[in-house]
């Protein structure tokens, strides 16, 4: 596993900043949310989906905490929908999963397979 880094921009993309660089995972994915809560998946080297999140703008971020155990496979997606839940997709023995929370990422229903 490698390192990577999450970045913000304070002007639409005309320059970003590093606002984390300490998380030891794969397949990063996140962003912003309506209420301001900055999220980060990714899938960790015990093979199970974590996030992480700020609430400050990237001052700080919360503990990584897992989502979904055993995920062999990734390729991470995130998305806020208008009423506001969050959708995270992934997938887990060769089929695509998602994954949503209705309570901005306190806690997460059980995972759906896409068919």
């Amino acid at each position: 596993m490698a390192n990577f880094e999450v970045f913000k921009t304070d002007n639409n993309g005309g320059t970003f900043s590093i606002i984390k660089n300490d998380i030891d995972g794969t397949y990063p994915c996140g962003g912003e949310t309506m209420t301001g809560r900055i999220f980060c998946f990714f899938v960790s080297n015990s093979d199970t989906l974590k996030m992480i999140y700020s609430d400050d703008q990237g001052e700080n971020f919360s503990s990584p905490s897992t989502i979904v155990s055993d995920i062999n496979e990734a390729s991470l997606g995130f998305r806020e929908d208008e009423t506001g839940r969050l959708w995270v997709s992934f997938f887990k023995n060769n089929s695509p999963y998602v994954i949503y929370s209705n309570d901005g990422g306190e806690t997460w229903e059980s995972p759906i397979l896409v068919e």
